[in-house]
């Protein structure tokens, strides 16, 4: 299914031809058939001979020939050759009231908030990079005073670096590189007592 903005011309073109299969004129202007899901629309799109054998079909989809955004639309073409009349499909497709081209840019959105908001405003020139957002979210304070960073060393630790002691009393968790000691704590009667020692880089 193709989608077109309300008011967008929509052409196609078919071929007519003999009983021997060679190009040849219809015997009289074929005629264009507009279906709005199945029930005929008044408006007859306008079909244009363009060389021996074939038209083209322009169809108007505006709201003054009835069409309406939100709605499929199907155009068929009849045309008689020889004295044998024929139709076929040509053309589906389905109305919007907006497409990709009324999406604003960020220059369009820019000069908006200027002209709202004055030059003070946020410019799109200003937009912070990809990489000060994640080192900011990083540095961002998580709970009882440490970073996400902190944080995200801290689990690893717990959860999947080296660690001694762990049948207890006295444990100790390291970094990832095996050496840095993360966390030491006391393990007595199903009571765990956490130190944090060392959360830096």
């Amino acid at each position: 299914m193709n989608y077109y903005k309300l008011g967008d011309t929509i052409r196609a073109c078919f071929g007519t031809a003999d009983d021997t299969g060679a190009a040849a004129d219809a015997d009289a202007p074929p005629t264009a058939v507009a279906l709005e899901q199945g029930t005929p629309l008044a408006y007859a799109p306008v079909v244009t001979n363009e060389a021996v054998g074939l038209y083209e079909v322009a169809c108007v989809a505006s709201t003054a020939n009835g069409f309406e955004a939100g709605k499929e639309y199907t155009v068929y073409v009849v045309a008689t050759v020889g004295g044998i009349t024929g139709r076929g499909g040509l053309m589906s497709f389905s109305i919007t009231a907006t497409n990709v081209d009324d999406v604003p840019t960020v220059g369009e959105i820019n000069t908006e908030l200027v002209s709202e908001h004055g030059d003070g405003y946020w410019n799109a020139s200003e937009v912070p990079s990809a990489a000060l957002v994640a080192a900011t979210v990083w540095a961002s304070i998580i709970e009882s005073g440490y970073d996400a960073a902190e944080i995200l060393r801290l689990l690893s630790a717990i959860a999947v670096g080296d660690a001694t002691g762990m049948e207890g009393p006295d444990v100790e968790y390291f970094g990832l590189d095996g050496v840095t000691t993360r966390v030491t704590g006391t393990i007595t009667d199903e009571t765990r007592d956490a130190t944090i020692v060392d959360l830096e880089d």
